[in-house]
């Protein structure tokens, strides 16, 4: 299991870890400026609003996969 560390930006940012695995989509979010959504499979309500794009989430993908 490989977690790396995002920004999450629903109401005040925050860090969080998410379990790489569990990813189940990146897209920009449509309704929010400067955000993206991440889905994650242990979250129900639509995703993750996170600070990072999804160019750097990709990248930090495949540094924790590296390890």
């Amino acid at each position: 299991m490989k977690f790396i560390k995002l920004t999450e930006c629903y109401n005040e940012p925050k860090d969080i870890y998410i379990n790489i695995e569990m990813i189940g989509a990146i897209h920009q979010a449509s309704d929010r400026r400067n955000t993206t959504c991440l889905k994650h499979l242990s979250h129900n309500n639509g995703g993750y609003y996170i600070k990072e794009t999804p160019i750097e989430i990709l990248r930090l993908i495949e540094k924790a996969k590296a390890l």
